[in-house]
């Protein structure tokens, strides 16, 4: 996994469709699941290549279907307006678009065929602004953060309680929460454990 970040895009262009294990496929979710986005391509337009991702993206992502996604995604407006081309589908978990299809990008880029299909390299760009949010390119061997400084000068107190009720809204019928996926209050909850001695207990309204 730490592997699959060094970019926070995976691209995966396919002629002849492979066969994935489990261990692949929880890969593949772990990984859009802790923030990467998927970017699938099938070479020269291949039907059985489609057919291949669309099942793979029903059992790795089933929560969500694949889907036309909106011309004001991100991908198509910003820093570069678009035209919104048909065919494009892609993942949405409610907060983000996290898997795109595209199949005219791979020969365009390969031919670089900049003058007639400009468009398929700025959707790159956007794809890439946007992922990243302007951020700077990460690196490989990243500097080490830097130590959190002391910032009281004497011990603070714990109080009487050992645990906190947090609040959430259901989505629907169904208990489906946006972002869920990507465990915030779980790790908000280990961390206020591990420094306060506090637990937090869900409750879902």
């Amino acid at each position: 996994m730490d592997e699959l970040h060094d970019a926070p895009i995976l691209y995966i262009n396919v002629e002849t469709p492979p066969t994935l294990s489990d261990p692949d496929r929880q890969k593949l979710r772990a990984f859009t699941d802790t923030g990467g986005t998927i970017l699938f391509c099938a070479r020269r337009d291949n039907r059985a290549a489609h057919k291949w991702f669309f099942e793979l993206a029903k059992s790795v992502w089933p929560e969500w279907p694949l889907k036309p996604f909106s011309a004001k995604d991100p991908a198509f407006q910003d820093p570069y307006a678009l035209k919104w081309p048909p065919g494009c589908l892609g993942i949405d978990d409610g907060l983000r678009t996290f898997v795109f299809v595209r199949d005219d990008l791979p020969c365009v880029w390969q031919c670089r065929a900049i003058q007639d299909k400009w468009d398929q390299f700025h959707f790159a760009m956007n794809l890439w602004s946007g992922v990243l949010q302007y951020a700077p390119r990460p690196t490989r061997l990243p500097p080490a953060p830097p130590t959190e400084p002391d910032r009281y000068t004497t011990p603070v107190k714990a109080g009487d309680r050992k645990s906190l009720t947090v609040a959430r809204l259901k989505y629907d019928d169904t208990g489906w929460i946006a972002g869920r996926n990507y465990r915030g209050l779980d790790l908000v909850a280990s961390a206020v454990a591990k420094r306060a001695g506090v637990d937090l207990n869900p409750h879902v309204s």
